[in-house]
Parts: C-alpha cells; sequence; structure tokens
C-alpha cells in the first residue's frame, strides 16, 4: 500500500515541486502522511492482538525518495518508477530476542537467516545473506547459537509438484503487470500477447530479458559471496542468451580479475568498450586497473590514450588515464589528466578521490572549490562532491560546515567508509574523541582496507589512554601498507603508553627518517632515550 500511494503521491508532498500546480498540491499534499498514519493504526491493530512473546519485524524492500532528492518527473509507474527508489529502507525489530539500540545498516537478503534462526530452524549455507546477530540480544545468542544445514533446495515436495495446483486468476494477472511496470520483474508489459495466444499471462520466454536478468543478478550474488565458479556459470548463462549483453560482460571481467585472469578480463572490457564507448563508463577505469595489477601499465596507458583521441569527450578516459598515472608515480602528468576529466564533467567523482591523493595536507584542496561546487550544481546527491566540499570548509577552519557536509554525504551512503574517515579524523582533531572513535570503528568494519581510518582510529584510541586497541589499530594500518610519520609518532605514543620505550624508540626513528626535521619528534626521542 505504501509503495502504490508513494507512486501516485510523492512529488505532491512539501517541498512544492515544480511539476505540481498549486491547486494539486493543495489538495494532495498530506496523501502520503495520512496513509503512513493508516499503516500505524493497522500496525497497531496487529500488536494488539500479538502475545507479548511475539519478535515482530517491519521492513521495507526499498526506500523512497522525498524532500529535495526527488526526481523531476512524476513517480507513475508508466514512467521511470525506479528513478523514485531510494537504496535505503527500513529495517525495526522487536521482542523478547531483540536487543535494544540502533542498527548499521543490513541487507534484504539478511532477513531470511535472521528470521529462520529466530524461528528456532537451521540457516541454509547457499542463502546469500546473514543472520543480523547484531539485533539479538546476549542471553538469546548464548541460548541458542546459529545452527546450519547446506541448503533447503531439496526438502519437502518439488516445487513442479506443487505449481499445477495454482490457477491463474485476474488477480495474478493484475499482480504481475503491475509488478512488470514497477520494473520489479522482467519480460514484456501490456498482457498477453503473440506468445500465449491471448489466452493469459505467458512465461517468459528463453530468450527474453527476464531470464537474461535473472541468470546476472544471480552471477552477482555469487559474485560478492566470492563463489567464482558459480558466478561465471551465471554470466555464461546470460551471455550465452544475449551474447553482447555489455552488463553481463563487464561483470565477467570482474569475475576473471577477481581470480587474476587478467587477459582475459582486458579482452572482455575492450569488447565492451567497443560496444558502448560512451555508455558503460565504468569499464574505463576498471580496465585501467586490471592493467595496472596485471603488470601492463604502460599498455594500459596507450590504450586509454587512444581512446581518448577517438573520443575526446569523455571524461572517465581521461580520469582513468590519470589515475593509472599515478599509480606510477607520475604526479604532474596525472594531475593534468585530471583536471581535464573535471573540464569535462564537473560532477565526476573519480577524478576528486585521486586529485585528493595529490593535494591532501595543502591548500591546493582550496583550488578546486570552483569545480566541486559546480559538480553540486549538477548533482547534488554525489557523495564524493560532498566530501570535498567538507574538506574545503576543514581547510578554512569551518567545522560546523565541514561536519554538516560530512553528515551530509553519509545521508546519501550510510556505507561509505571514505566519509566516515573524514569525519573520523574531523572529530579527533577537534577533540571529540569518542565520537571520532565510534565513527572509525564503524569505518574500518565497512571497508578493512580504509588505511586513513585504522591510523585515525588508533591516534585517537591512544589520545584517550586506550593504548592496547590504539597499538592493535595502528599495527593493522602499518601492515596494511601505511608508512607515515603520523603513524609511527602515534605508534611511538601508544608504546610509551604501554610502557614499551624499545619498541617506542624504533618507530620514532622511522618517522624521522621520514622528516628528520620533526622538533616534537626529536624532543620526544631525547627525552625517552634519557628515561631509558
Amino acid at each position: 500500500g505504501i509503495d502504490e500511494v508513494c507512486h501516485r503521491f510523492a512529488h505532491f508532498m512539501p517541498p512544492k515541486m515544480d511539476l505540481v500546480t498549486d491547486e494539486e498540491y493543495a489538495k494532495y499534499r498530506g496523501a502520503v502522511f495520512a496513509f503512513y498514519r493508516y499503516q500505524d493504526r493497522l500496525l497497531g491493530e496487529v500488536l494488539a492482538g500479538l502475545s507479548p512473546a511475539t519478535t515482530l519485524i517491519v521492513l521495507s524492500d526499498h526506500g523512497f525518495m522525498n524532500g529535495s532528492n526527488r526526481p523531476n518527473e512524476p513517480p507513475y509507474i508508466e514512467g521511470e518508477p525506479g528513478l523514485w527508489h531510494r537504496r535505503y529502507g527500513i529495517l525495526i525489530m522487536a521482542g523478547p530476542p531483540v536487543r535494544s539500540g540502533r542498527l548499521d545498516t543490513t541487507g534484504l537478503l539478511d532477513i531470511a537467516p535472521t528470521v529462520l534462526y529466530l524461528a528456532g530452524l537451521p540457516v541454509a549455507e547457499d542463502m546469500g545473506g546473514r543472520v543480523i546477530l547484531e539485533a539479538i540480544g546476549e542471553p538469546f545468542k548464548a541460548r541458542f547459537p546459529v545452527r546450519t544445514i547446506p541448503s533447503y533446495e531439496n526438502i519437502g515436495r518439488p516445487l513442479s509438484e506443487m505449481r499445477v495446483t495454482v490457477a491463474d486468476s485476474g488477480v495474478d494477472a493484475e499482480m504481475l503487470e503491475k509488478l512488470r511496470s514497477l520494473g520489479y520483474i522482467g519480460g514484456p508489459a501490456g498482457g498477453a500477447g503473440a506468445e500465449d495466444g491471448g489466452g493469459g499471462i505467458a512465461a517468459a520466454a528463453p530468450d527474453g530479458q527476464a531470464l537474461v536478468t535473472g541468470h546476472l543478478n544471480e552471477a552477482g550474488l555469487h559474485f560478492k559471496n566470492k563463489d567464482y565458479a558459480r558466478a561465471e556459470a551465471a554470466v555464461d548463462e546470460a551471455l550465452g542468451i544475449q551474447p553482447d549483453f555489455v552488463s553481463a560482460l563487464f561483470l565477467k571481467a570482474q569475475i576473471q580479475a577477481a581470480q587474476k585472469r587478467y587477459a582475459p578480463a582486458i579482452e572482455a572490457l575492450r569488447r565492451v568498450i567497443d560496444l558502448d564507448p560512451e555508455g558503460e563508463r565504468g569499464a574505463y577505469h576498471e580496465i585501467g586497473r586490471i592493467y595496472a595489477e596485471s603488470g601492463r601499465a604502460q599498455e594500459g596507458a596507450d590504450h586509454l590514450e587512444a581512446l581518448a583521441r577517438r573520443h575526446p569527450a569523455v571524461a572517465e578516459i581521461r580520469s582513468a588515464l590519470g589515475s593509472m598515472l599515478l599509480k606510477a608515480g607520475k604526479t604532474e602528468a596525472a594531475e593534468k589528466e585530471l583536471l581535464e576529466a573535471l573540464r569535462l564533467n564537473p560532477a565526476a567523482g573519480e577524478p576528486l578521490a585521486d586529485l585528493h591523493r595529490i593535494y591532501r595536507g595543502t591548500d591546493r584542496i582550496l583550488a578546486l572549490e570552483p569545480v566541486v561546487r559546480k559538480g553540486l550544481a549538477i548533482n547534488g546527491k554525489s557523495v564524493v562532491h560532498r566530501n570535498w566540499m567538507g574538506l574545503i570548509h576543514e581547510w578554512r577552519k569551518q567545522v560546523p560546515e565541514a561536519e554538516k557536509e560530512f553528515l551530509r554525504a553519509m545521508e546519501l551512503d550510510p556505507d561509505y567508509a571514505a566519509t566516515m574517515a573524514n569525519l573520523g579524523a574531523l572529530y579527533g582533531r577537534t577533540g571529540r574523541l569518542n565520537e571520532a572513535v565510534e565513527i572509525l570503528n564503524r569505518a574500518v568494519s565497512k571497508d578493512p582496507e580504509n588505511q586513513e581510518a585504522w591510523v585515525n582510529l588508533g591516534a585517537a584510541l591512544g589520545r584517550l589512554g586506550r593504548s592496547r586497541e590504539a597499538i592493535e589499530a595502528l599495527e593493522t594500518a602499518r601492515r596494511k601498507g601505511v608508512r607515515s610519520t603520523t603513524l609511527f609518532n602515534a605508534l611511538a605514543l601508544a608504546y610509551l603508553q604501554d610502557r614499551k620505550r624499545d619498541k617506542a624508540l624504533e618507530y620514532l626513528r622511522e618517522s624521522l627518517s621520514i622528516d628528520p626535521g620533526q622538533k616534537d619528534a626529536i624532543d620526544l626521542m631525547k627525552a625517552v632515550s634519557r628515561s631509558s
């Protein structure tokens, strides 16, 4: 009900959109709110009839755009309804096993394993999700550990035997048509067609888009779970139906690259670019990354330069080339390409992310403010641009404005670890250490490879006097390849707190080997040497 009402009335909600007349706005502005209140009353009726021992889960399969984020067109199912869907929806759990508190973001595939667990049933190992154990109280988890079985696929009567008992009906047809129009399922819209002789809803034809999309979705799930053999088998099924399906070729390249099968991955991406040079623009960064990983960086640079000559208006080619040059240590040439990418497309995020590596810690960050603002004018939902505005404000010591931008970026993508790292660093530098630790812990849980987050987490823990935890975080950063004065000085201080002077001296020497002129590090080293 909520989904249907939103698809009919969400554009009438405040603030008023230009595509809505004053009369329509006055009449329908409260429709969505009223329906939510109605749903709330229905939920109250359900709760009133339940035993207190019941566990309740309220969830949505997606969110819905509101406020200033709404697309500038109606959300009707006849148009492009998916544009109005927001990646993040709602999940509320309540009941005796559930602990109080706020949950981190979860995925739809986590619901079924969690329901099985709460129902006392084993979780299937071939399921894509996980039990949301962080939502469950410790006493319940202690009494009832998670049990598993390989699969539920072969339990009970086969579905093929059950399906014959289900008759088609007009309601089924109407529901299928609605699901198609909303983009939830594939296949041709418009009801019965020539394929079924006009007598009802036909199954998707073997060469239909629905079947291809199904194989591709399956491949994506297996790829996420690092089951590369099953992922490639599924994507090959899709390509067997549509050999030039660009999305399938792109995914196949990613699967092959994950297995370090670089040559076929590069060939697949070359084919993607040949088929759709201005459509699948993510292919340029992916092919550049794979060329670099496979030790064919110069060949990759030559290929991207040739593509840039053929397609001079495609910013992503310049961005990918700049990224490759930066990894090769050719900073000046990389900067030139990245700035050209931003000139072609100020809303591009990748060149800004790479330029951050070049400009970080210098006032050159401020030079990009006009470009960043222009990009936000084009796309106000760009997380990378919001991050940059936060960094610009922070450089100017405009802390409230910086925090506001980082929080806005987190609202747009709550799982983006780079934003959490930036916000955590801001909190750490302004003395809000407990908040820094909380957000930085979340950053490293979302992206364990985020080196900057590990360093800042360790520094904040050290300043709180939690030396053992600080050492663990900082040593993690060191193992991941960080070699900076900030890291080594923080390690030295943490080991001093832990009364390990030899380790502190070791890291102070490392720090001074990078920058011998650090007065604070020199003074600390003298003091430690005297005391030992």
